[in-house]
């Protein structure tokens, strides 16, 4: 199996969706999603304490419908 990467697969999606679009049509909706999270752990039978952080972030964009069908393109990201 051949592994894509994402950014690949997401510009393709929205460079088959534009040749629809005419100037004065709505082309979609745009999103952008940023997820910080911060743990802390105590536990009560040991002495260590462990913390850590990690941020996802997720963007996308949703077609307006051409035909009855829509678009969808979402790229997520997640780091620590």
């Amino acid at each position: 199996m051949v592994r894509v990467p994402g950014w690949l697969i997401v510009a393709s999606l929205a460079a088959a969706a534009t040749p629809g679009a005419r100037a004065g049509d709505d082309i979609g909706n745009f999103w952008l999603e940023l997820r910080p999270r911060y743990n802390y752990i105590e536990e009560s039978d040991r002495p260590l304490k462990a913390e850590g952080g990690t941020v996802r972030l997720a963007a996308g964009w949703r077609s307006a419908p051409w035909n009855g069908l829509r678009v969808l393109a979402e790229a997520i990201h997640a780091d620590h």
